[in-house]
């Protein structure tokens, strides 16, 4: 049901560094998730992972999935509790920023809390619904170039980048 949702846009992808060379955020790399812990880094990832847990449908998850003892169905019948693998790739990376700043996120764990936090997560064996990986991969490959190849390049404003 998500892929209806999804909707694709062009985009310019700023290369400025985060942080600048005495450590402190570059003002001009506008990004609320990074850097250190701070109210509106705390409201970015609040608002950003607020819906993770998704209900959908029998019909919508498919009978092959339904059956499986790793899908957890809502007690109220209405469907059952999934979320969408990007979420939870995200939420990994939350968690290697608290990581980062564990003495703000998890400050005086004990060894066993510290245990607990690295095995957060419930059951992992179950049947997904998975990208064939080999596919993208030899797509990349057909058509993947040499950005290094004198001559290949030609920027937008100066011309070519190598000296010939």
């Amino acid at each position: 049901p998500l892929r209806d949702a999804i909707e694709y846009r062009p985009q310019v992808f700023e290369t400025l560094a985060i942080y600048r060379h005495d450590g402190t955020l570059n003002p001009h790399k506008t990004n609320a998730y990074n850097g250190p812990p701070r109210p509106e880094l705390e409201e970015a990832w609040d608002k950003l992972m607020n819906n993770t847990n998704i209900r959908v449908t029998q019909d919508q998850l498919g009978e092959e999935f339904a059956a499986q003892d790793s899908i957890v169905e809502l007690n109220d019948g209405s469907g059952y509790y999934v979320t969408v693998s990007a979420y939870h790739g995200l939420h990994c990376v939350q968690r290697l920023h608290h990581y980062i700043y564990a003495e703000h996120y998890y400050p005086g764990l004990d060894e066993f809390e510290t245990f607990m936090l690295r095995r957060h997560a419930g059951k992992y064996d179950g049947h997904r619904q998975c990208v064939v990986w080999e596919k993208i991969e030899q797509w990349m490959a057909e058509h993947s170039f040499d950005p290094h190849e004198p001559g290949l390049l030609v920027h937008p404003i100066f011309g070519k980048l190598d000296a010939d």
